[in-house]
């Protein structure tokens, strides 16, 4: 896993201008409502955009200040259970003033807090030291992108209950889950304790017409690309109307929503 920002993620794809507004609106009010459950899932089949979005959140987070800290599962980086809480806290102590004493205090307690369980590392070095925070934040944004990718699919579901228990310790956190609708997964999440608020769900599906943003995607790049070619002389003799009306019907129709095919028919 990785952080937004990191080195190890070759050029991260955010959303493309103008596109996702209905999503990131969505989650933009999640984050925002001191009402709502402390978890959102932002759900959807592969090529969907849900790493795009995770992105262009974790940016706007970070210029907002509220960006607590970032997870971005890669296919096959562990075959156990993954380092995530102890990255979250990590990060964490960096965002979150005062944090890091209390952080430090819970690892001198427990030296080999890492080598525990994830409920054990949740608990000491997440919980604990926000409960011993004097003056805590509204609210602080934590994402975990790619939850699917992880190879343990047992791990996959227990990451789910822990981070839905964590709101009965009332934290100022909100965890935005994003990943692809895996059995283990979706029947944590559609199993919340019936005493908080059920985590919001956030499908990446026809009803946030993902066509829309798709052909708003096709026409500016595809008109990009015959731009830069009439300036280059490739073409000759420049066409009235590029990309035609009728060839981007058909690759919209042919994208099925899916923001991968449209990217990959603009890159080649």
């Amino acid at each position: 896993g990785a952080f937004h920002d990191s080195g190890a993620r070759r050029d991260p794809s955010s959303c493309y201008p103008g596109t996702r507004k209905i999503a990131l609106q969505t989650i933009y009010h999640w984050i925002e409502n001191p009402a709502a459950s402390h978890c959102l899932w932002l759900h959807g089949p592969a090529g969907t955009g849900k790493s795009a979005i995770s992105q262009a959140v974790a940016e706007q987070c970070h210029r907002d200040q509220t960006l607590g800290a970032s997870y971005f599962f890669t296919r096959g980086s562990t075959s156990g259970p993954p380092p995530l809480f102890s990255t979250l806290a990590y990060q964490l102590m960096k965002a979150v003033p005062d944090l890091d004493g209390h952080l430090w205090e819970m690892i001198r307690e427990d030296q080999t807090v890492f080598q525990r369980s994830m409920s054990e590392q949740l608990d000491k070095l997440i919980v604990r030291p926000f409960l011993k925070l004097t003056n805590r934040p509204t609210h602080i944004v934590i994402i975990i992108d790619g939850l699917d990718e992880c190879d343990n699919t047992t791990v996959q579901g227990e990451i789910v209950r822990l981070i839905l228990d964590v709101q009965a310790r009332s934290l100022p956190l909100r965890f935005l889950i994003a990943s692809r609708p895996e059995p283990d997964i979706r029947r944590s999440f559609e199993s919340p304790s019936p005493l908080y608020p059920p985590p919001v769900h956030l499908p990446l599906d026809a009803s946030l017409n993902p066509e829309r943003d798709i052909r708003h995607f096709l026409c500016k790049e595809l008109g990009r690309i015959y731009k830069e070619s009439v300036d280059d002389g490739m073409l000759a003799v420049p066409q009235t109307m590029w990309p035609p009306p009728e060839a981007v019907d058909q690759l919209v129709s042919k994208s099925s929503g899916h923001f991968i095919y449209a990217s990959t028919v603009v890159k080649f």
